[in-house]
């Protein structure tokens, strides 16, 4: 798989970021409250926390493999307890993938970069 992690997207995303911590916690906190303070510090403190925590969800979103759908995976068509399953606009066929062979389950498509079908979260 192609590494994802250096591409235009993701350094705007982390230059977007640390702008917006620079001029938070250096120009808004430390003229509005001052970083010699307690509340100041408090803020600046909190903000890092929560800015650090966004970064490594980040980072993990980018680094992590997102799973598949198995091989395997076949539509029980037969199971009335089923929720609907995805069928085609036209025709009312299950999804299936012409790339890989395989059925596609609800809210699935073929990712182009990991050349697999995933699972959209969104």
């Amino acid at each position: 798989m192609k590494n994802r992690c250096v591409s235009l997207p993701v350094f705007v995303v982390l230059s977007a970021t640390a702008f917006v911590y620079y001029t938070t916690v250096f120009v808004v906190t430390d003229q509005w409250l001052s970083l010699g303070t307690a509340p100041g510090l408090l803020n600046a403190i909190i903000f890092t926390g929560i800015t650090a925590m966004s970064v490594l969800c980040y980072t993990l979103a980018i680094i992590k493999d997102p799973g598949q759908v198995p091989s395997s995976y076949e539509a029980d068509l037969e199971d009335s307890d089923a929720s609907m399953h995805e069928v085609k606009r036209k025709g009312g066929d299950l999804r299936y993938c012409q790339k890989c062979g395989h059925y596609k389950p609800p809210r699935a498509h073929h990712c182009r970069v990991c050349k697999r079908i995933i699972i959209v979260c969104g």
